[in-house]
């Protein structure tokens, strides 16, 4: 009954925020969704099932075309910058926007799963993404002491969720529950680089540099590009 009348008022304040952005962003308000094309290749190692890290996979092109679609849609005055709250929100937003899968290969010799999707994607997808964002960080903050300190994760594979929170704990300098929770996420998901970049980077604010050092090298041998990038700066 409660989920019910939650989601109800969830549907009302999406729908008010959406009149209103119409009514102060007329333009974006017909603009027609974007397509654009991603490409990914996600390394295939055995340390997941490959249905899982197919599923990594997709939303890491989604969240790609998420970025590039953002990047245009703010160039034409159409999107405001998010700023610190730009990643967990476009996490979100990943799971949200229509694909069409233009390509789907696995590359054994190389051992990568690649992706290249076409992408439709609307302003209306990034709010309601920060819609969501709100709501799950006002859950979040009501998490009782032991489900905090713990951090426990689900056994169901929801990058985009699970992703937006780890990069909510570091937005709010929660540098110690943030390392926590992506200690889970790593022993979840342990082919995915982006979960030891985001707990490299908690190292670094926490000025942990081996284990800052350890976690970047590991991001990005699995191919997180920023994690490479961080370690050519620091040499």
């Amino acid at each position: 009954m409660w989920n019910r009348v939650r989601n109800f008022f969830r549907c009302s304040l999406i729908f008010f925020v959406l009149i209103l952005y119409a009514v102060s962003h007329p333009a974006a308000a017909v603009e027609s969704p974007l397509a654009l094309t991603a490409t990914v290749s996600f390394p295939i190692t055995d340390a997941n099932p490959l249905p899982i890290l197919r599923k990594l996979a997709f939303f890491e092109v989604r969240k790609r075309a998420v970025a590039s679609a953002a990047e245009i849609l703010m160039q034409k005055g159409l999107l405001k910058d998010y700023g610190e709250q730009a990643p967990e929100i476009f996490c979100l937003a990943a799971e949200k926007i229509r694909t069409r899968i233009l390509e789907e290969t696995i590359l054994e010799k190389e051992k990568l799963y690649f992706f290249r999707i076409c992408a439709e994607i609307s302003v209306i997808d990034f709010m309601e993404a920060e819609i969501e964002n709100q709501e799950l960080e006002r859950l979040e903050s009501a998490f009782p002491w032991k489900e905090e300190m713990e951090q426990p994760v689900s056994a169901s594979v929801a990058p985009g969720e699970e992703l937006s929170r780890a990069y909510r704990y570091l937005r709010q300098d929660q540098t110690r529950i943030a390392i926590i929770y992506l200690d889970h996420l790593t022993a979840k998901y342990p082919g995915w680089g982006t979960v030891y970049f985001l707990r490299g980077l908690g190292f670094q604010r926490m000025h942990s540099d081996e284990q800052m050092l350890d976690d970047f090298k590991k991001a990005c041998s699995l191919n997180q590009e920023e994690a490479c990038r961080r370690l050519e700066a620091l040499k």
